[in-house]
């Protein structure tokens, strides 16, 4: 899903939302990725992604590591700290409200578009 269009900058915000639809019901959050699609990451700094699931007012954390960009970096595949997905919360049911946001991004050149890659099965 496109978090940030390309062209605009990432900033700290609550990007988007999505409602897990009943032909997810059960399905399980197995892993994530994301990369900016313009301008990369600073020289300094992480971007940072954070997912909230919402199950009837109840707001858990879906990572209990951040989602992270390093410095200088495009993506997420090489971050000095990969992110951890909760087992408590990785299990989805229709009617979720996942929020994606940002919660940090990096010093220097302001990077620009970001889309997040859900693994789910």
């Amino acid at each position: 899903w496109e978090l940030v269009g390309m062209g605009y900058d990432v900033e700290v915000a609550t990007l988007k939302e999505l409602r897990v639809p009943p032909d997810w019901n059960g399905i399980v959050l197995s892993s994530v990725y994301m990369w900016h699609t313009g301008t990369p990451n600073g020289t300094s700094g992480v971007t940072s992604v954070q997912i909230e699931r919402d199950r009837g007012g109840t707001v858990n954390d879906l990572l209990s590591t951040e989602l992270t960009i390093d410095a200088g970096e495009t993506d997420s595949s090489t971050a000095a700290t990969a992110a951890v997905i909760d087992a408590d919360y990785k299990i989805l049911e229709a009617g979720d409200i996942l929020t994606f946001k940002c919660t940090a991004v990096p010093g220097g050149t302001v990077p620009t578009g970001l889309t997040i890659q859900l693994g789910l099965w």
